[in-house]
This record gives C-alpha cells, sequence and structure tokens, in this order.
C-alpha cells in the first residue's frame, strides 16, 4: 500500500522524505528534526533543537543508569484517562510502555500485548499492586470525571478528578494510592520533539528522589519559548503528591 502510493508520488514529480518520532529514541527524534531543518532550509535551527532535547532527555537517561541495575524498581501502572468507570486501557511494550523502563519504572503491563495498547483487567491491576499509578490525560471534555491536561487545562479541576480515581472498588488498598503516588500528564507529551518533558515527569513520578531538582513543566516552559510559534499555557501535568 505505502509503496504504491510512494510511485503515484514520485511519477507526480513530488519527493516524499519520512521522519519517525513513534520511534520513541533520541537518535531518531534527532535525525526527524534536523531532516525537516534540511527542507525548510533550517538546518542549523533544527540541529539547535535537536541538541536541546537530546540535552532534557540525557537529564533523565544519565541519572538512571547510575541506579542498581539489579535492584526491583518501582512497578508501575499507566492508564489512558476515559473516565472513572472506563478501566484498563493501558500499553504493553510501546508507547508510554517504553518509556516506563527509560524513566526508571517496572510496567505492570509489560509483555500483554504486540501492540500499541492492551487492556488490562481491574482485577490484574489489583493484583499487581503497583507502587505508582500514572494517567495520560487527553482534551476530551465530554467524558465524566476525565482528567483533562494540556492547552488552557486547569490543574486544580485535573487534580480533583483525579483523586476521584482513588475511589475505586479496591483501589484504596494498592500502594500507590495509599501512599499517594499518583500523577497525570497529557497524553500529547510522547512522540513530539518535546516529548522529553513527558519522560522527565514520569522518571520523577517514578524516582522521586533522583529527580527532586528537576522540573518538567519549567523545562517544557523554555522550550516553548525558545523555540515554538505560541506560548505554553495550561496545565500539562498533575501530580498528588503535591
Amino acid at each position: 500500500m505505502i509503496e504504491t502510493e510512494l510511485d503515484r508520488l514520485s511519477d507526480a514529480g513530488i519527493q516524499v522524505a519520512f521522519v519517525n518520532y513513534h520511534a520513541q529514541t533520541i537518535d531518531m527524534h534527532r535525525k526527524s528534526t534536523v531532516l525537516i531543518g534540511e527542507i525548510m532550509g533550517k538546518k542549523e535551527r533544527a540541529e539547535e533543537i535537536a541538541n536541546f532535547y537530546e540535552e532534557q532527555m540525557n537529564l533523565v537517561t544519565d541519572r538512571i543508569a547510575t541506579l542498581d541495575a539489579a535492584a526491583p524498581r518501582p512497578t508501575v501502572y499507566m492508564e489512558f484517562s476515559r473516565g472513572v468507570d472506563t478501566f484498563g486501557n493501558s500499553w504493553a511494550d510501546k508507547m508510554w510502555g517504553a518509556l516506563i523502563p527509560i524513566c526508571g519504572g517496572t510496567n505492570i503491563a509489560a509483555g500483554l500485548s504486540d501492540g500499541n495498547s492492551v487492556d488490562v483487567a481491574p482485577e490484574q491491576v489489583l493484583a499487581s499492586n503497583p507502587d505508582v499509578i500514572i494517567l495520560a490525560a487527553s482534551p476530551q471534555k465530554d467524558i465524566d470525571n476525565n482528567v483533562v491536561l494540556g492547552y488552557g487545562q486547569d490543574a486544580a479541576v485535573a487534580e480533583e478528578r483525579l483523586a476521584e480515581y482513588k475511589n475505586r472498588n479496591g483501589w484504596s488498598e494498592i500502594n500507590a494510592v495509599k501512599n499517594q503516588r499518583m500523577g497525570a500528564l497529557y497524553h500529547d507529551l510522547s512522540r513530539h520533539i518535546f516529548d522529553f518533558a513527558g519522560a522527565q515527569f514520569l522518571a520523577k513520578t517514578i524516582q522521586p528522589e533522583l529527580f527532586k531538582d528537576v522540573d518538567p513543566e519549567a523545562n517544557l516552559q523554555l522550550f516553548f519559548e525558545k523555540y515554538m510559534p505560541v506560548e505554553l499555557n495550561g496545565a500539562w501535568t498533575i501530580s498528588l503528591e503535591e
């Protein structure tokens, strides 16, 4: 299918370039960004953006590398927020599931699917008793009790709705709930040139002592001030610890 469409574009004299932020690697983010810069005649600026991204990601990877590789890591459950009554939309080894181990945690859904997402039964979440729970929030406001984050969103409302998840059946006995280790971040803080902020938030939530001096939203703000054509506004991350 792709090859057929490429042939049609080529026959029409249209050049095609591929970028890949879905791979979630520093190298591919860099190559994709620099390629866009070359196409737009802004290679120097693109390299500056790529360097900024790499420096921010290295804040995560360099510190996680100092942990004892043999020591157990905090267990983490991530869920795409669709309201308190909708359970289990998580990630196995891709998307957020791939970032959890990079950020110092153990994903309770690892290995459950070969695809991007996986449904985790409520009973499995209870049995796994995760140390940390993180919701990936969307800007979708038409779902009751949905945790909404991103451009123009209110942190107080998001925190109130995140707290409602603690009232799910059996969740009061989960370590993450008992210890207030629950957070949420805007789902679009993945697979972007500014997704370092999502990685930093995960790392800080999973390994708080190691990242207590890191402020993901401040670093995201700096990126927007330096490189984006719009101002950053709204709440992008929240935590019940705060």
